[in-house]
């Protein structure tokens, strides 16, 4: 495997897309902005407004919207969704043609075998065994929802990191939204940014 570490000098663009019921993405992946500021880049706010559970009649529309905004930028390309956010990205790359250096899932709402899009080169995982919303999301029939965010990918591919944040690390998330309490988001928010800003892959 080979590891490349993001500078300054490298031209990263890293895109940020919030879940659902989020009338204001600051409350929760919006927090992890001044992490990566910090890191001097300045990331970009996909803020698609607020969505009941019937996003299956939005996600299309609004993949769609985010692969032609991915194609409008040069350089490196990283997407960040949580929740809703992953099936969305997701899509932008199979369907729409977006290509994603790396793609970043937190507690996402899709399926954990999922196909990665070949868009994607690498793929990001940080899942809590004890998500109950996307478990219960996973019972929907006929929809890309799924329990990723509490099983990790578990499909075929080999092009992914997985994270488990109630094991892996000093500091415990438990439940789809508690990385973004005040205390917790203060210890992942540097972990998220910095192992976001190495780029994976294989020979």
């Amino acid at each position: 495997m080979q590891m490349r570490q993001l500078t300054t000098r490298d031209n990263v663009n890293v895109v940020m897309l919030h879940g659902i019921r989020s009338r204001d993405s600051m409350e929760t992946i919006g927090r992890l902005r001044s992490f990566f500021i910090g890191r001097s880049i300045n990331p970009y706010m996909f803020d698609y407004g607020y969505l009941s559970i019937f996003t299956r009649f939005r996600n299309n529309s609004l993949a769609k919207d985010l692969a032609a905004y991915i194609k409008t930028l040069d350089g490196i390309v990283i997407v960040i969704g949580y929740s809703n956010g992953c099936p969305i990205t997701h899509i932008a790359a199979q369907k729409y043609g977006a290509k994603i250096d790396k793609a970043v899932y937190i507690n996402p709402s899709l399926d954990s075998d999922v196909d990665i899009p070949a868009n994607i080169k690498w793929m990001d995982v940080w899942h809590s065994p004890s998500d109950m919303a996307v478990k219960f999301g996973a019972l929907r029939p006929f929809h890309l929802w799924g329990a990723m965010g509490a099983y990790g990918y578990r499909g075929d591919s080999n092009n992914y990191t997985n994270y488990n944040k109630a094991i892996d690390f000093d500091l415990m998330s438990l439940s789809h939204t508690s990385t973004w309490e005040r205390d917790i988001i203060e210890y992942f928010g540097g972990q998220i940014a910095d192992k976001t800003l190495v780029l994976k892959s294989f020979k």
